[in-house]
């Protein structure tokens, strides 16, 4: 089965997290680099990875639950069930149900557990790809500005390296798309690298 790289599918699911994530800004990017760029390069790569069509708009969409005031149901209308579950299941929750925020390992523990917990390939590849996009980020940045690049995030250095690792080890080997689990291994030796051990 050809993979299908582009579609009117896909194209809807480009232009949708186009105007959801407007005037989003990525944090720690120097200079400041608009937010979409971030799922656009998680849609990148799982499309180079042999990706499905639901897939790819996933991965342009991982983010508007979490980051944007659209809803799951808006995602259903347009994209489907398949692709509004994908996002769902890697969306973090970042408030208590009283309104006050989620700690930021607390976060990161529960979204490991939820990857740990998920029988779905896609879900352990939308994962997947949304940490290679990250790290992939980190890495260039961090070679253009030094250890100053850690300074704009609240979590330390260490902390949010282990966290990727983690990530890393929990997914790579249940991800069925070759490439992608060979660039995830990698990036993994790489990141590790920005926090060695005591």
């Amino acid at each position: 089965m050809t993979p299908v790289l582009y579609s009117e599918k896909i194209r809807q699911a480009l232009r949708f997290a186009v105007a959801a994530h407007a005037f989003q800004v990525r944090k720690g990017s120097e200079p400041a680099t608009l937010y979409v760029t971030h799922p656009i390069s998680v849609a990148q790569i799982l499309a180079a990875a042999g990706a499905d069509e639901d897939l790819i708009c996933a991965g342009y969409l991982h983010d508007t639950l979490e980051d944007t005031d659209r809803t799951r149901e808006q995602l259903v209308d347009a994209f489907g069930e398949r692709v509004a579950a994908l996002v769902d299941a890697v969306s973090e929750t970042k408030r208590h149900p009283d309104g006050t925020k989620i700690p930021w390992a607390e976060r990161k523990q529960t979204a490991l557990e939820h990857l740990r917990a998920s029988t779905d390939a896609g879900v352990v590849a939308l994962k997947a790809a949304d940490v290679l996009a990250n790290v992939r980020d980190i890495l260039i940045d961090h070679a253009a500005v030094g250890d100053v690049f850690w300074a704009s995030f609240k979590a330390g250095h260490v902390d949010q390296v282990n966290v990727y690792c983690s990530v890393i080890d929990e997914a790579a080997p249940r991800v069925e798309l070759p490439l992608l689990q060979a660039e995830l291994l990698l990036v993994r030796k790489r990141i590790a690298a920005l926090a060695p051990p005591a």
